[in-house]
């Protein structure tokens, strides 16, 4: 952290850029700092399904497209959250884009599976 102020945080991201965040963000959100805590530990990720999906069939897909954990996380009537995780892996320390690619690997895997319809926007008029 380079400086504190009563409205933005300002980090410097060690590549030579300046990060500035809101302090609304901080506080209303969750943070994760990959850098320190137990860099072998798994990742996880969520992936949205339609409330009707077989999950069984989804479980399948994932398991193939290489998540080692599937778990139902939340059930509404708009979806489900899947929670998508890979395996602990002793001795390799995990970077932070893992989890967006455990999120695209799962996208893969289910659309694979004909779990996720290609949908294009529609445009008004």
């Amino acid at each position: 952290m380079d400086d504190v102020t009563l409205t933005f945080t300002y980090i410097d991201t060690g590549d030579g850029r300046l990060m500035v965040v809101p302090n609304e963000q901080i506080v209303t959100r969750v943070l994760f700092n990959h850098s320190t805590g137990d860099q072998a530990a798994p990742v996880t990720a969520s992936v949205w399904l339609p409330p009707d999906t077989d999950l069984a069939a989804a479980r399948r897909a994932l398991e193939a497209g290489g998540a080692a954990t599937v778990s139902v996380a939340e059930l509404t009537v708009e979806g489900v959250r899947l929670e998508v995780g890979t395996g602990r892996e002793d001795g390799r320390t995990r970077t932070g884009d893992e989890e967006a690619a455990l999120r695209e690997r799962a996208q893969r895997a289910l659309r694979e599976a004909g779990l996720l319809e290609d949908r294009l926007p529609t445009r008004p008029g």
